[in-house]
């Protein structure tokens, strides 16, 4: 408790009992854990980030050939949003072209990036 315990009621106050060797070891390593995990998901976020720079940096060097190809598969896209091609050709979150780059798959969706796929999958459950 405390250096006076005759003299304070520590008990009637709730006053908890001082922290042992092993609370205060416990309470550290839960704290290193802690910062580890926020070290962990920094270092995704930024190669998720850079990932998605190198995209937009591929689509803007692309030939105008290429850009017209692109804007051609979204035309088509656009004009027929009930067909089977918009699930084969744009993220189902954002809707971004597939054109180029390996998709990520789940069941019959298909996304540009794990975060898409987080923030679909976020949704479906609401």
């Amino acid at each position: 408790m405390g250096c006076y315990p005759g003299v304070y009621e520590y008990a009637k106050a709730q006053v908890p009992s001082p922290l042992t060797d092993d609370m205060e070891l416990a309470r550290r390593e839960k704290l290193n854990e802690k910062k580890k995990a926020q070290r962990k998901a920094k270092k995704l976020k930024e190669v998720e980030e850079r990932v998605e720079e190198k995209q937009q940096d591929t689509l803007e060097n692309l030939s105008l050939r290429e850009k017209c190809a692109i804007a051609a598969e979204k035309r088509i896209v656009s004009s027929s949003p009930t067909s089977s091609l918009l699930s084969r050709v744009c993220c189902s979150n954002c809707e971004k072209s597939l054109a180029g780059i390996v998709p990520f798959e789940k069941y019959d969706w298909k996304y540009c990036s794990m975060k898409c796929l987080r923030e679909h999958r976020t949704k479906l459950k609401q």
